[in-house]
This record gives structure tokens, sequence and C-alpha cells, in this order.
């Protein structure tokens, strides 16, 4: 999440500057009223001096109060200044609460440039902080710059706290040394919050990442009281010195689009698991994204290849590997083959047939999905392959026995058109150069018949015949050819409301005449 980030490394970068001008006022604050160019050496006491009954602050020096005064204003007197001087002085909360009478303890800066003496007596605790001995000495600020690093302070105090996701500064030992407001807030919510600290106590587990490594993203889930749903967040790490500065950036729509895309897949799965039809979609990136279990019976592949999401070739090698894909004779074609499948598939919708050397007949049908994605469909298709074939094999064994009669047969479809004939009618009814008479319809060949004989009624009754839906008799009846040969005809009736024209030479003898009116009549 590059957004996610960015907004991190800024948050990052306005604590920073807030460390930078706390830093910088503590430094100036130390030092009121000294000269630019020396330090009196006969100095009667330290600049900075608090004292404290319990919680609540009795006297101070002007320079501590100007101090005191930058602190946050929440909290007693006692948490505002430990909160505050915290990060430059570690162990000091600790250490205010354990100090006991006659106590003296002294705590360095981190710097090294200061230290802060704690001595309890008579019940009250005084603090105060002295500089280091040789350390150097600083400019005292103008009025100006004071004021300009106080206004910096309060503008990124302001922005830190108006942050709408907790962001807080973690110790290397996971003590919290400060956190803004929204983290404040969700410590509330759970309880975990006690007067008595400066910092409210860690509400996450974060790990601390490698040192010479990029930080890891890390998530976690909180359980808030009163509400239904838990809050995701992704922790963004950045180390501050030795310590981490952590901002936990909510995820919850993210968390939610992952399990209804979780919870989608898993629906698409079972509803494809009943499927005959081997399926398999691979993602923009080619990598196996959904499959049902009727792929790995039909490819002969396990379970646990198909889970680890191999891409298309993979899946294709190992196709190939098992003799499960037609192959050419080199590997490079086959390469080249299978890439114009997965060009085609993301292109349109593809199909191509691959015959096995087991005798098996695949159907391979690719297409496109949205977001680049493309989804393969392996159907078995052998037994429909051998009904075609067994189908079209009679089909020609019909062909060839009416091909080897000597009787001129046509068959004609319900509407007319014709579905058949062989090759003796084709010879006997010769069409005109450019017409294709195994082509025409009933009325169209009937015209030829009626060209090709002398006149009779005939060819009137036989569309008549062949028009007629419903319940037909079979006739007969006999014409003339134009060059003087007589033509047996018969018209029957077929399953399905098919109609046989067959024609037969007689030569001179005549056959008996089925009269059509008095068949008609007696139907």
């Amino acid at each position: 999440m590059p957004e996610l980030t960015t907004l991190t490394q800024a948050v990052a970068l306005i604590f920073i500057g807030f460390a930078t001008a706390i830093a910088a006022l503590l430094w100036m604050s130390t030092r009121p009223g000294r000269k630019s160019t020396a330090v009196a050496a006969d100095d009667p006491g330290p600049d900075i001096a608090f004292l404290f009954d319990g919680q609540d602050l009795v006297d101070a020096t002007e320079a501590g109060r100007r101090l005191l005064g930058l602190t946050e204003p929440d909290g007693t007197d006692m948490m505002r200044l430990t909160k505050f001087l915290a990060p430059r002085f570690p162990g000091l909360h600790d250490g205010t609460m354990a100090c006991t009478e006659t106590d003296l303890i002294e705590f360095a800066a981190t710097d090294g440039r200061a230290l802060l003496r704690m001595q309890s007596g008579e019940g009250r605790l005084r603090l105060t902080l002295h500089d280091t001995p040789g350390a150097t000495p600083a400019l005292a600020p103008d009025r100006h710059s004071l004021a300009a690093l106080t206004d910096e302070l309060r503008m990124h105090r302001t922005l830190t706290h108006g942050t709408p996701f907790p962001v807080w500064r973690q110790a290397e030992d996971g003590r919290i040394l400060w956190a803004n407001a929204e983290y404040h807030r969700l410590a509330e919510r759970l309880g975990a919050t006690d007067p008595d600290l400066a910092a409210p106590p860690a509400i996450f587990d974060v790990d601390a990442p490698p040192a010479d490594a990029p930080a890891p993203v890390q998530r976690a889930r909180l359980e808030l009281p009163r509400e239904a749903e838990p809050r995701w967040f992704e922790f963004q790490i950045n180390p501050l010195g030795g310590d981490l500065l952590v901002a936990a950036v909510p995820i919850d729509r993210v968390v939610r689009a992952e399990s209804s895309l979780h919870d989608f897949v898993q629906t698409l799965t079972q509803t494809f698991a009943h499927l005959n039809v081997g399926l398999a979609v691979f993602n923009r990136n080619r990598e196996l994204a959904i499959f049902n279990p009727a792929l790995t019976d039909l490819l002969e592949l396990q379970p646990e290849f198909l889970i680890t999401r191999p891409s298309l070739f993979q899946l294709f090698d190992r196709l190939r590997e098992q003799r499960l894909l037609p192959e050419p004779k080199d590997y490079k074609s086959w390469r080249r083959q299978m890439s114009a499948l997965e060009a085609a598939a993301s292109d349109g919708v593809h199909s191509e047939t691959w015959s096995l050397f087991d005798g098996r007949t695949y159907r391979i049908t690719g297409r496109p999905h949205p977001e680049g994605a493309v989804a393969f469909l392996f159907e078995d298709i052998s037994a429909e392959i051998s009904l075609e074939r067994r189908f079209r094999a009679e089909l020609q064994m019909g062909q060839a026995v009416i091909d080897g009669l000597d009787e001129a047969i046509a068959v004609f479809t319900p509407s007319g058109e014709q579905a058949m004939c062989n090759r003796a009618f084709g010879a006997l009814w010769q069409a005109r150069p450019g017409a294709d008479i195994s082509q025409m319809n009933f009325i169209e060949v009937s015209r030829r018949w009626q060209e090709e004989c002398m006149p009779t009624p005939v060819w009137g009754d036989a569309r008549d015949f062949a028009a007629t839906l419903g319940e037909r008799a079979n006739w007969t009846a006999e014409v003339r050819l134009r060059d003087g040969r007589r033509l047996a005809c018969r018209f029957d009736a077929l399953p399905g409301g098919y109609t046989l024209a067959g024609f037969a030479e007689t030569g001179l003898a005549a056959l008996p005449l089925v009269p059509r009116v008095a068949e008609s009549a007696t139907a």
C-alpha cells in the first residue's frame, strides 16, 4: 500500500520535527539569561528546579515554569513533566514512583549533556537539571527564536494528536514513551489506562524489524468492547534513534474485502465442484487461482500440485510430462503452440481439440475474464467423438447401399428439402449445367421431372402428397419420358414426415397402376 507508507512517512517527519522542537526548547530553556560568549563559573544553583508535593507542583524556578508550560496540558503536574522528559531521561517515571525518603537518584540524558537529580525529603520530591561536566556551553535563545520554536511545537502537537489513527513511540523493551490522542482513546476503551502512568501501556504487540532489512508488514486485530466486529490495523514502523515510531493504520475495509473475496472464491469452488468439465482460472500473472475437482480427474493431476498455484506453462509442462497433450516432434514447436493457445484465449473465446495417444479426445476452451484473467475448460468428448464417428460411418454405409441400387431414390424432409439421393437418381434426372440435382427441394425437382416427362397429373399429386401433414398412404404411378422410356414411380410416406420418391425403368411392360384417387378415397 504505497499510500499508507507515504502517510506513515509524513507522520514520522511530523513526529521527528515535534521531537526536535521539544529538544530545542528543552535545550534552550536550561540557559535563560546567559550570555552568548560565556557561562558564569560560580553558578549558585541549577537553572531548572522543581519541588513536588505528591503529584502537585509546589515551587519551581522561572526556567522550570517555562519548561512545564511547554508540556501537554492533560494530567497532573508530575505526570506532565515526567512524560515530557522521559524520552530524554529513560527510567524517569519509574524512578519517581520508587523514590523514598532521603533517596538521591541521578538520570543521565541520552545525549550525555545533562543530569537530572531526584531527591526526596520531608515528604516532598525535588527535581533539578544540571549540565554534565565538560558540556559545551550553549547559546542563549532570543525571544523570536523561542516564539518560533514554541509555535512549531504547538503545530506538530496538534497534527499528531489530530491524526485519526494511533501513533506512538516505543522503546526497545516495549514501553510506550509517547502516544497520540487516538492511542489514548483506544487504551481507555480497553480499560488499559492508569492515571499514575505518564504514558499508556502497550495495547499492540509490535516486533522490532531486523537491523539491516526493511520492516515487514505486521497486522494486528483489536477487540473493542461493545463493537461487534474487530478492528484491524497494519503497522508501519520507522526507527527513531534507538526507539521505534509506529503508526497503526486501519485496514478494516481491506480485511473485509479480502474476506469477501475469499468467501466468493469458496462459493465458486463449491459451485464448480459438481461440474464434469475441468475448470482452471488463471489470474493476470497467469497463476492458477481457481480449479475444481473435475480438473484433477481429467488431467490426472494431484491436488497438492494445484494448490501451489502453478503458472499456466508449469501446468502445461506437467501435462506434457504425463503425455496428456498432443506433442509435436520438437519442444520449441510445442511451446509456440501453447503460447498461441494462451494468446488466443486472452483475446477471445478459443476452442481446440486434443487427440491423446490413448484414444481419448479432449476439447479445450479458453476465454478471457475481467482484470486480465483467463479461464480454460477441459472436457472429455471421447464418447461424443466416438458416437459422431459411428454415426458418420453408418451414414456412409447407408449411402453406399442406396448408391448400389438400380432404382433412382431421393428422400425429402417435411419442409421439402432434399435429405439424400443415390447415384442413379442423379444420373436419371441430370440437371442443367451449373445446377446440382442433389441440392434441389421437392418443388424444384418435381419441375425437373415435369420437364423431362410427357404431360401427366402425377407431379401435381406428388407435390400435394409431399406437402400433406399427418397420415398418408403410399402410392405408385407410371410416367413416360420424352425419349419414350417408361418409369415406374412410387411415393412412400416415411416416419417423421419424410417422403421417398423412387423411379425405375420398366421398358415396354407397364406396372399395374395404383389409382391415386381410389387410394385417397380409401384413406
